[in-house]
């Protein structure tokens, strides 16, 4: 059984998940000097998506491969490339597959992406033996990053989405839903449980693994309603898993706080980030 494939969410993806700018080249810059790559380095990313990772490592002209479930999704990578006056120059490839089954050969890419997804595969330890198989050893790296609330003090109060988070969970809860556990994969990529348990399994097949903070930025802002909206509007896959029944009184929970409970549901709010990673390589 693959993953979860994004089609219902390429028209929107980039809204909710999307980078300020100037971050993406700072992640990639971070990346590159992180594993010490250079122009002929190869890098494969498992769940390229509309390419928001991806975008400035393919126009910084480093060969680049996206692998993904979603053609749409990957459509509007390409419909963003395609305007690019230096396009013909780009050297990249994408390639719709399950990346529990890369159709890629063995040892072919010094370093091998994966941002936020591992939650998403129906078999996580089997996606991570396929990036273990097609990364060079020694020397390669794979680097799966994530979104993580900065520890300054205050953050996460300022947060629209951990704010609305927490209430929604808590919401879910009542109603007997644990919303971690609705998604195929592992869990939350920012848990020490989740980052233990992928620490451990990488380990236990010759891998040196750390936890790194690659870079530290403002998110986007955003207002607890727009907030509330997304998970009204189903733009999670945690939110389209549930049941109608079960998200529709549950969204009635929600609407009801934020009208009566939520600290000022109109404002928007912008909080500090950190773009972390679990970085693996073989000696």
């Amino acid at each position: 059984m693959p993953g979860l494939a994004f089609d219902w969410a390429a028209d929107f993806y980039d809204q909710t998940r999307g980078f300020p700018q100037t971050v993406p080249e700072k992640i990639r810059d971070a990346i590159v000097n992180y594993t010490r790559s250079g122009s002929n380095s190869r890098f494969l990313e498992m769940g390229v998506g509309t390419g928001r990772v991806a975008l400035p490592f393919i126009r910084g002209c480093f060969d680049y491969t996206g692998v993904d479930l979603s053609q749409p999704m990957m459509a509007k990578l390409i419909e963003k490339l395609q305007a690019d006056p230096a396009y013909a120059s780009y050297r990249y490839r994408l390639l719709k597959a399950d990346m529990m089954h890369l159709p890629l050969p063995d040892a072919s890419f010094d370093v091998v992406l994966m941002v936020l997804v591992l939650h998403l595969v129906a078999d996580w330890q089997q996606a991570l033996r396929e990036a273990s198989r097609v990364v060079k050893k020694p020397g390669g790296w794979i680097i799966m990053g994530y979104d993580a609330r900065a520890e300054s003090e205050g953050q996460a109060e300022t947060s629209a989405s951990h704010l609305v988070n927490l209430q929604w969970d808590a919401i879910l809860a009542e109603l007997g839903v644990i919303r971690d556990k609705l998604q195929p994969g592992i869990g939350r990529s920012d848990s020490s449980q989740t980052s233990e348990s992928i620490a451990k399994f990488l380990e236990a097949a010759g891998a040196k693994v750390e936890t790194i903070t690659l870079l530290e930025y403002d998110s986007l802002p955003l207002t607890p309603r727009e907030m509330v909206q997304r998970h009204k509007q189903k733009m999670y896959s945690s939110d389209r898993l549930l049941p109608s029944d079960i998200h529709a009184r549950a969204i009635q929970q929600l609407e009801d706080w934020l009208e009566t409970a939520c600290p000022d549901p109109d404002l928007a709010r912008v909080s500090r980030v950190q773009f972390k990673a679990q970085a693996a390589t073989w000696s």
